[in-house]
């Protein structure tokens, strides 16, 4: 039997109108205070001079009264900053995950097209180019960091199954009420990458323990060809008091007979 498939997404209803705006300014506060939090400070500073180098362009480009064309440059850039997440911030219940902030990040490449396309604007194309060079760079380090924690997880998962491989409980052939409590975290060598962006901590999912979700428990149960395991959140196994099968410096393995419980340090 599969894990229960449990859900924790967005709510598409919209709150009251008289809380309308200080819920969506909130929403909107949060956004902004995780592109702070997520992004390098050279991101930030280099992303504030492609934005600056819109707006000079764009006056200095424009044959129309320049005071006028200030403003509406700054205008179109209010506007697409505040758009650029979509309608997210409206959400009662919205969500605040990076792949929801995909839009922040096309907001900064029409920056960076607008920029590049312009003529003689040889500082503000460099600009471009470097903003656009550092995140090249930080894919290759999210791709590392990816297959570090891959390379965790399979060594994390391989100690549990070594402490169960021999007891009973890994022979039944019946279903195996399951639960795992606590989580594995990060991989070390993730933690100690040297950056200043939180951006790449957050885009690491947790991979194997109580808050990993229903895929990583579903290649627990599948993937290794361990007996049929029964994920149930309704029934919480701390409460049954079992037997110690085994402990090491990462885990303690609880079991009895059709109950096994893996609680992850």
């Amino acid at each position: 039997m599969a894990p229960k498939a449990t859900y924790d997404y967005v709510d598409s209803s919209l709150p009251p109108i008289s809380q309308l705006f200080s819920h969506t300014f909130q929403n909107y506060k949060r956004f902004f205070s995780y592109i702070l939090s997520d992004f390098d400070y050279k991101w930030l500073l280099l992303a504030a001079l492609l934005a600056a180098a819109f707006i000079l362009i764009a006056v200095r480009d424009s044959k129309r009264n320049k005071l006028l064309s200030l403003l509406a440059a700054t205008g179109v850039l209010c506007m697409l900053l505040l758009t650029c997440f979509g309608g997210y911030p409206l959400l009662t219940k919205t969500l605040f995950s990076p792949r929801a902030m995909y839009g922040f990040g096309a907001f900064l490449a029409f920056l960076a097209v607008f920029v590049a396309s312009a003529k003689k604007a040889f500082s503000a194309k460099l600009v471009s180019l470097a903003l656009s060079w550092a995140f090249f760079v930080f894919a290759f380090t999210y791709g590392n960091a990816l297959y570090a924690q891959k390379m965790y997880t399979d060594f994390r998962v391989e100690e549990v199954i070594q402490s169960i491989a021999d007891d009973e409980i890994f022979h039944s052939c019946q279903p195996i009420l399951t639960q795992v409590d606590g989580s594995i975290g990060l991989a070390p060598i993730v933690k100690n990458v040297p950056t200043d962006s939180g951006i790449l901590r957050r885009l690491i999912p947790t991979t194997f323990g109580s808050s990993s979700g229903t895929y990583s428990a579903y290649g627990f149960a599948h993937y290794y060809g361990l007996p049929e395991l029964v994920f149930d959140s309704s029934v919480d196994l701390a409460t049954f008091d079992l037997p110690v099968i085994d402990e090491t410096v990462y885990h303690r393995v609880y079991g009895d007979k059709d109950m096994l419980l893996i609680e992850l340090k």
